[in-house]
């Protein structure tokens, strides 16, 4: 996923209980990388809290074995930037037998890759490559033109080009090779994934 990428996450609620449960609540948190869309249930009532970024269901009672589903629809927005997996967890209070009871839902792990973290390597066709390769493209044209007149400095000119346009392609083998961190893409993992 991506900033401007739509995600969804459907929650079933599901009394496994052998008697009818009251007064259900579920919350879902989200976090700031997330703008929520909409959220759908099945059975209650659902809101948003912008301030606080939360979708809650409010459900009066579920029966034996009945389920309520809900759906959450975001957008990853633009401060998830960096590559990661995004947690998404949420909670259930519900009331059996007068007692109340609290549980959460498994933990779901969103991939988003927002951006680079630290130094990336450079494209050998990057603008500041391009400011070595270019004058070394010209220069060894030169000398080649230099040398089918037979003039005296058309080797070196064609050395001296091949030299510059070698210098952004090994810099970026280098990188590559020996600093593989430089290119990483600073993943990070937030508790309760990887």
């Amino acid at each position: 996923m991506r900033p401007g990428d739509e995600a969804v996450f459907t929650l079933i609620v599901a009394n496994r209980n052998d008697q009818s449960v009251q007064d259900i609540v579920v919350t879902d948190p989200m976090l700031s990388y997330f703008d929520i869309v909409k959220v759908e249930a099945t059975k209650g009532r659902a809101t948003i809290d912008p301030s606080s970024n939360t979708v809650t269901v409010v459900m009066e009672s579920l029966e034996k074995g009945e389920e309520a589903e809900i759906t959450i629809v975001v957008n990853v927005n633009n401060t998830a930037n960096f590559t990661g997996e995004v947690p998404n967890t949420a909670e259930l209070k519900y009331e059996i037998n007068g007692s109340e009871n609290t549980d959460t839902s498994n933990t779901i792990c969103l991939l988003v890759e927002g951006g680079l973290t630290g130094r990336s390597a450079s494209s050998p066709l990057s603008l500041g490559n391009l400011g070595l390769g270019l004058p070394g493209i010209l220069i060894c044209g030169y000398g080649v033109w230099m040398r089918l007149r037979k003039k005296q400095y058309g080797v070196g000119c064609m050395a001296a080009g091949v030299i510059l346009l070698l210098i952004p392609m090994i810099y970026f083998v280098f990188i590559l090779v020996f600093s593989p961190n430089q290119v990483s893409h600073g993943y990070i993992t937030f508790p309760g994934c990887g």
